[in-house]
């Protein structure tokens, strides 16, 4: 995640554009959530020379879980630069560990609140 502003800036140049597309579709039962990957991976495919960024809300992050979310952000690695609104402002231990946890799942930044103290989240 030490590379964001870079990449963010690098990805707007590209595209001439500042947009971050706010995902934040959800499902309520399990048939509906196979709908929800399909429609995000559409969405993706059809934004992709308009959008720099993509900001995934909680209810997607939860919805799709890690692997699957691991997956489209791996699939559109080059093509978007990705950020967890997950508006994180807890202690110091749980903290971190979202954001090490978003790391892994492959996300470029973290939205938290700004109470915690960027000490926490570096």
């Amino acid at each position: 995640m030490e590379n964001f502003y870079y990449k963010a800036v690098e990805y707007g140049k590209q595209k001439n554009s500042r947009l971050v597309l706010a995902l934040d579709l959800y499902c309520e039962t399990s048939a509906n959530c196979r709908k929800v990957s399909e429609e995000i991976l559409q969405i993706l495919n059809s934004v992709r020379e308009y959008v720099a960024g993509v900001k995934f809300g909680l209810p997607a992050i939860l919805t799709l879980q890690k692997d699957k979310l691991g997956g489209i952000i791996r699939k559109f690695r080059e093509e978007y630069f990705f950020i967890a609104d997950m508006k994180i402002a807890d202690i110091g231990y749980v903290s971190k560990a979202l954001v090490k946890i978003a790391g892994t799942i492959g996300f470029d930044a973290v939205i938290a609140h700004a109470i915690v103290g960027y000490d926490v989240l570096e």
